[in-house]
């Protein structure tokens, strides 16, 4: 199964809801199945998130820029969740 993490967290780097989808991670990498993590670019990136990419979960960071994220022009020419995409995670029925 190929499965994806994207938080919506942009106000701090890491916080507890970040533990809650990152252990889900690590479990489902562990079991055998691919994972990507769709996550905001933050520097210095948070520890936690070298630790998941040193476990095989593959990291995405997107722009954190509120214009960015708020302008219909500005946001298709970046296609922050293009490797989101790429990864095409399973759907479920």
């Amino acid at each position: 199964m190929r499965l994806a993490f994207v938080t919506g967290m942009a106000s701090v780097p890491w916080a507890a809801c970040e533990e809650l989808w990152a252990e889900t991670a690590r479990r489902a990498r562990a079991a055998g199945h691919d994972v990507l993590a769709s996550v905001y670019a933050w520097t210095p990136q948070a520890a936690p998130l070298q630790a998941l990419a040193d476990s095989g979960i593959g990291i995405a960071r997107r722009p954190r820029s509120r214009l960015l994220r708020r302008s219909r022009v500005l946001m298709p020419l970046v296609d922050a969740f293009a490797p989101l995409r790429e990864f095409a995670p399973t759907r479920c029925a």
